[in-house]
């Protein structure tokens, strides 16, 4: 008599291989993203920490958006971004600085949408301020940076990440 069981092991791998590929591409594809995304958040809050310390160099101005800019697009391309064509305005003198405030007391900023560095300061005349409770108000330093991550099968995974600070110039 004949074992039944031939071509068994052929139809279990048939079955299980492609999803064991699928999840290890999924597995890949999530690396990927998550370490975009902490490139981009060591990059906003490198530009934000720039942009809030004065420059003893520069009769302790604080830095123009310009600087700002190449500073996190510079932090951008040792992630895996790698060479980026078009990164804000960098190296022209200004970043973009239609990003709105975020809220301070909670709720979800707006969506950026363009790939950008988007920069709001005291230097470029549209910084973040709120006011605090012994009067008077604080200034904040925005800025925001939104790109598209290319995964593997062609798709575009949009990331946007802000890092706010207290400007030292107040």
């Amino acid at each position: 008599m004949k074992n039944k069981q031939t071509g068994t092991t052929i139809m279990e791998a048939a079955l299980v291989l492609p999803a064991f590929f699928l999840l290890l591409m999924a597995v890949f594809e999530f690396g990927l993203v998550f370490s975009a995304y902490h490139t981009m958040v060591g990059a906003a809050r490198e530009g934000a920490r720039v942009a809030v310390a004065p420059d003893p160099a520069n009769s302790y101005l604080l830095p123009d958006g310009g600087t700002v800019a190449s500073k996190v697009c510079q932090k951008l391309q040792a992630g895996v971004f790698g060479a980026i064509a078009s990164c804000g305005s960098y190296p022209a003198s200004t970043p973009n600085s239609t990003a709105t405030c975020p809220p301070f007391a909670g709720g979800t900023p707006p969506k950026l949408t363009t790939e950008d560095v988007y920069v709001n300061s005291p230097r470029m005349g549209n910084a973040c301020t709120m006011t605090v409770p012994e009067g008077g108000t604080e200034e904040y330093v925005q800025v925001a940076v939104h790109r598209k991550v290319h995964l593997f099968w062609g798709w575009q995974f949009p990331l946007t990440v802000r890092a706010v600070m207290r400007s030292e110039g107040n």
